[in-house]
């Protein structure tokens, strides 16, 4: 019984290392390469075209309302308004558990996940926050009421997620 066990383990080891190459490669190829976006989904997911290949982009630190949350529809215009048919970098970080890249997405000197927060598209995603200067730009619009903000509660688009389940 030890040795298939083992054979299965080893398997399982060779199997992870593969798709954990194989991802880097994909993180490394879209960080050095230009991406045309093709499609703004909502606020804060995108697809985009590297080469010949289409990857959909979770843009990363931040979360957006839903297309059927208050805000939703406006926090998605305004992200098309920035980069729809335009030709972006990423800064890949992640993969999501629905396959996504997660990514920072720069057009020109800009990045656009901290203007979102900053203009009160989007809330900070303290969960899987790692540059804790957006806290910053969200506290700016939270302080302006722009966006978001202007409504008396605006709920957390992870709250409206789990009271819909």
């Amino acid at each position: 019984m030890f040795w298939p066990d083992f054979m299965s383990l080893i398997a399982k080891y060779y199997f992870s290392l593969v798709l954990l190459a194989l991802s880097g490669a994909v993180e490394a190829k879209l960080q050095a390469e230009v991406a045309q976006v093709l499609r703004v989904v909502d606020g804060d997911s995108i697809t985009v075209k590297v080469d010949q290949t289409n990857y959909r982009i979770r843009l990363a630190e931040i979360d957006a309302p839903e297309m059927d949350q208050a805000w939703g529809e406006e926090s998605k215009a305004a992200l098309q308004k920035k980069i729809e048919n335009e030709e972006i970098k990423l800064e890949v970080i992640d993969v999501d558990r629905y396959g996504r890249l997660v990514a920072r997405v720069f057009l020109g000197g800009r990045q656009i996940n901290r203007e979102l927060a900053e203009e009160g598209h989007a809330w900070v995603y303290l969960e899987y926050l790692r540059d804790n200067s957006l806290l910053i730009f969200e506290a700016k619009a939270k302080k302006k009421r722009l966006g978001l903000w202007a409504a008396e509660k605006p709920i957390a688009p992870w709250q409206w997620r789990k009271g819909k389940r």
